[in-house]
């Protein structure tokens, strides 16, 4: 056997060098901090279109205009990062922040909608402009525990895509 000059490795480096490599991928894959503003214009955006009755054509090029815009922020996350996080890297306490955007999401759409119907255009309004600022917040919060989640290993970090940086 070949004797080696370097000072034995011990499991406490090893572990240390693995919590230093995880963390390296967890603060890689953190959202970018246009992603949920820009998700949520375009969705507020899609909402005021179709709570204002505009005609058809208008709100079928809005809903492909988000469509598009939605597909390139992902597609720009994943290309940035390497990875993309989906359900199951959500906790109980991701899922509950999870639910409270979801929740948030539907009395703005209940608000255009309403608004819609009976014709209370500040309704409409108020529902649209929620959205922007609802969802950065709630993402954001989603975020910050789906990271905590993942530092402290409650869940696993997603595979890499080999895309990022």
């Amino acid at each position: 056997m070949s004797q080696s000059s370097h000072p034995p490795y011990d499991a406490g480096d090893a572990l240390r060098d693995v919590d230093l490599a995880r963390d390296a991928i967890i603060t890689r894959g953190a959202t970018p901090p246009w992603y949920h503003p820009v998700v949520g214009s375009g969705l507020g955006l899609l909402l005021l279109v179709v709570g204002l009755d505009t005609p058809r054509l208008v709100q079928a090029v809005t809903l492909a205009g988000f469509t598009a815009l939605l597909g390139v922020a992902v597609r720009a996350y994943r290309r940035r990062s390497g990875m993309l996080f989906g359900l199951q890297q959500t906790t109980r306490r991701g899922a509950a922040r999870l639910a409270a955007l979801a929740v948030a999401l539907l009395v703005c759409v209940a608000l255009v909608l309403g608004g819609r119907e009976a014709g209370h255009a500040w309704m409409v309004w108020a529902g649209a402009l929620l959205v922007p600022v609802l969802y950065p917040v709630l993402g954001r919060a989603y975020d910050r525990q789906l990271f905590r989640d993942l530092r402290a290993g409650r869940v696993e970090v997603p595979k890499q895509t080999g895309r990022g940086r």
